[in-house]
């Protein structure tokens, strides 16, 4: 008996703490739709903190950032919202008109035709679907075979042959994306800008050299970090030393 009662307690309370999200999203909204973006904002971030992060929440919150021109903070949810969805049009779209209105508009390293084929599809598409199509091409392989091996006729056994070639070899090309995906996702860390303007040091240091300086919204690669320091990258190859206040990690 006292073992259902702690269990009754325990599902009144989550459902207590989920009428109370559900309450506060509500509430955001109603802020957002009577154009008070603070307040929404601050809901959003709220709901987010307590644990209930996703990219609906993101790409909300990004929508505030934006309409209160704070483009830097809009372009960290976005990416951030881009990452959990990351073939959904909207935020796609959002994240483009964002980033049009930043200043920095920087030039990425000229690579070949199929390495920019890879990146586009690593970046379209989510590690979880490109693994859903990795997997199913290979059961198809399997299917392919299987049918060859049943068939009586010798047509149908070359047809499914030459099928189950087809299907492994895009197993392989999709498996090899997934691997990439995954890689991608575990290792690069990405950061965002959120102050109008900072010099990148040409090392972890306040009285170092100023290399060049970026605006607020600017993305870049965090390769490496020291103390209150991390080394950047951006896309067109440059590298340098910003103070990790000046920016947030998506």
């Amino acid at each position: 008996m006292k073992k259902l009662i702690i269990l009754v307690l325990l599902v009144f309370t989550q459902i207590n703490f989920a009428y109370g999200e559900y309450r506060f999203f509500g509430i955001a909204n109603q802020a957002y739709l009577q154009k008070d973006y603070a307040k929404a904002a601050e809901l959003y971030q709220q709901i987010i903190t307590d644990g209930n992060e996703n990219a609906f929440l993101y790409y909300n919150l990004g929508n505030c950032y934006y309409r209160m021109n704070k483009y830097g903070l809009a372009i960290l949810y976005y990416e951030k919202a881009k990452l959990v969805e990351p073939d959904d049009e909207s935020i796609k779209k959002n994240l483009i008109i964002a980033n049009n209105k930043i200043i920095d508009k920087i030039q990425p390293i000229q690579r070949v035709f199929f390495l920019k084929w890879i990146d586009a599809i690593i970046d379209g598409f989510s590690l979880n679907f490109l693994t859903w199509l990795s997997i199913n091409f290979f059961w198809l392989v399997f299917i392919s075979l299987a049918i060859q091996i049943l068939s009586r006729k010798i047509i149908y056994k070359k047809i499914m042959f030459i099928t189950s070639i087809v299907f492994f070899i895009l197993f392989l090309i999709f498996s090899f994306f997934s691997y990439q995906s995954y890689e991608k996702f575990q290792n690069t860390k990405n950061g965002i800008v959120i102050v109008n303007s900072v010099y990148v040091k040409s090392s972890p240091d306040a009285t170092s050299t100023d290399l060049f300086i970026l605006h607020e919204g600017t993305k870049f690669e965090i390769i490496d970090k020291m103390s209150d320091w991390v080394k950047i990258k951006l896309v067109s190859g440059a590298t340098g030393w910003v103070d990790k206040s000046v920016y947030s990690q998506i």
